[in-house]
């Protein structure tokens, strides 16, 4: 009976305003889930508004919690993530292993440096590489020269190329490897 509904207003509206787009019944429904999700937080609205439509239904479909939510629109909005690049990183589980690594920071560390979480990664996923168990450090450079943009896509932002050695930057602090 509601999908029917749903339909008949997606029907009527497309009848009545022939130049609309996206009024299908399914985006109507999308529409619903959208106010739904965000109409009862602001801070969570305000960040959904600045985020393209698509980026929004991906973190609605995918997200388990308002926490997650919020995590992934305020990476959106930060690091303005493509469709695909939030969806790489939703697949790769950066929340969880985001978790992880925050959960074993000191209170004491994160009241003095609530930055601190945007500099520490522990927990990075690299099953794109495909190393099977027993590799070693030329087969693993081999590898990653052969992935590079998915290798440094996942160290993120602060990670540089320097012709066959490596550089991570994190904060003020030079990392070589």
């Amino acid at each position: 009976m509601v999908n029917s509904v749903v339909a008949k207003l997606s029907d009527f509206i497309c009848e009545t305003e022939p130049n609309s787009k996206g009024v299908s019944a399914q985006n109507l429904w999308r529409m619903k889930q959208f106010f739904e999700t965000y109409s009862s937080d602001e801070k969570l609205s305000q960040m959904a508004r600045d985020i393209c439509w698509t980026n929004n239904m991906i973190i609605i479909s995918q997200t388990k919690s308002a926490e997650e939510r919020e995590y992934y629109l305020k990476l959106t909005l930060r690091e303005g993530y493509s469709k695909s690049e939030l969806q790489r990183q939703l697949d790769s589980g950066l929340y969880e292993r985001s978790m992880l690594t925050h959960e074993n920071l000191s209170p004491v560390v994160r009241d003095l440096y609530p930055q601190v979480k945007n500099y520490i990664k522990d927990y990075y996923s690299l099953e794109f590489l495909g190393l099977k168990s027993g590799f070693n450090e030329h087969s693993f450079q081999k590898v990653i020269l052969e992935n590079l943009k998915q290798f440094i896509l996942e160290f993120g932002k602060d990670f540089l190329f320097i012709e066959e050695e490596y550089r991570i930057q994190v904060g003020n602090s030079d990392y070589f490897v």
